[in-house]
């Protein structure tokens, strides 16, 4: 599932087949980064909720919640799209209630003909919006694609 982002008109120009950019307001946050809904449970995911040290109950995948106090694992190698692949993400997920939003590389960063592309593993804590839980860990890796002059133009799972 591609996720456009960046600036533009969602239209297609005339005289050509392929639509420009969607603009910021209309990029989606992935179900794997998103607060778990039915779209979750429909991929087959999983989850429970456990009692954590600071944070109370919390819903999450197993492996979300064994890993939440540690780091997120970065993979060697240069990828300079972190910090901006992270600022795109924040903008959606502090709407639906992030209150922790980590990145890290998971991959190099490697070059194409109209800029670069590069994983980042991401890790985010909602606010729980139900009473039944405090907060929400979700965790997973977006593609993150960048124009040559660095500014995150698509970001997908």
């Amino acid at each position: 599932m591609i996720l456009m982002v960046g600036t533009g008109d969602a239209t297609a120009r005339q005289g050509h087949s392929t639509p420009r950019l969607k603009t910021y307001a209309t990029w989606k946050m992935p179900w794997q980064l998103s607060l778990s809904s039915a779209a979750s449970r429909a991929k087959g995911e999983r989850t429970i909720v456990a009692r954590l040290p600071k944070y109370g109950k919390v819903r999450g995948t197993r492996v979300a919640l064994r890993y939440v106090f540690a780091p997120l694992p970065k993979t060697p190698g240069r990828n300079s799209l972190v910090r901006a692949c992270r600022s795109t993400v924040a903008q959606s997920a502090r709407k639906l209630g992030a209150v922790r939003i980590d990145a890290a590389s998971a991959g190099p960063e490697r070059r194409t003909r109209s800029g670069s592309v590069a994983k980042v593993g991401f890790r985010l804590i909602y606010a729980s919006h139900n009473t039944r839980e405090n907060y929400e860990v979700r965790q997973g890796v977006l593609t993150c694609r960048a124009d040559r002059a660095g500014k995150i133009v698509d970001a997908y799972a």
